[in-house]
């Protein structure tokens, strides 16, 4: 029971890892596209 505990939180972390990783590149690409757009005005 006790491994599994660890495989979950385990399995957990990295999911919550990705998130912020994906959340990260999506916010870097959101701030490009916004400096793009202020560029061509």
């Amino acid at each position: 029971i006790d491994e599994r505990t660890q495989h979950t939180s385990r399995i957990r972390f990295l999911v919550d890892h990705v998130g912020r990783l994906v959340a990260n590149r999506r916010f870097v690409s959101v701030m490009n596209t916004a400096g793009k757009d202020r560029e061509r005005d």
